[in-house]
């Protein structure tokens, strides 16, 4: 004979399993700079949906506009890993939502690291183009 608490454990597993998938594919956070020269949207994994240069960035150089956008693209990651890790707590119970936080990585979200790293390539790019425009 089945037992139904295991039944209902694991239907409680699959709801919230089922939650938190929606809630990581729905997932999205803005950042604006403090000027609104910037704004960016970030979905799942780190993934830039959208980036806004208004014209509260004229007069700035492509490196400074883009420094800008990195470190947009930064708070906003920061935001949504932690709005995340706040709705995660909700549905898993704090026990869980730590061993979730513990286990982000897997939602594909970019260290800090690879954050830098991607800066690096960005201003490498940039360096190359400006030595083959001769600037």
């Amino acid at each position: 004979m089945a037992d139904p608490g295991r039944a209902d454990y694991g239907q409680q597993v699959q709801f919230q399993g089922e939650r938190l998938r929606a809630l990581v594919e729905n997932a999205r956070a803005e950042s604006v700079s403090d000027d609104h020269a910037v704004r960016v949207t970030v979905g799942p994994g780190g993934t830039v949906v959208d980036i806004e240069v208004t014209s509260r960035a004229m007069g700035r150089s492509g490196d400074e506009i883009g420094e800008l956008i990195v470190a947009e693209i930064k708070k906003a990651n920061r935001q949504l890993t932690a709005e995340l890790n706040g709705q995660m707590a909700e549905i898993l119970g704090m026990q869980q939502a730590a061993e979730v936080a513990d286990a982000v990585d897997d939602l594909g979200f970019p260290s800090v690291e690879e954050i830098r790293r991607e800066r690096e390539a960005i201003h490498e790019q940039r360096a190359e183009m400006k030595r083959e425009m001769g600037l």
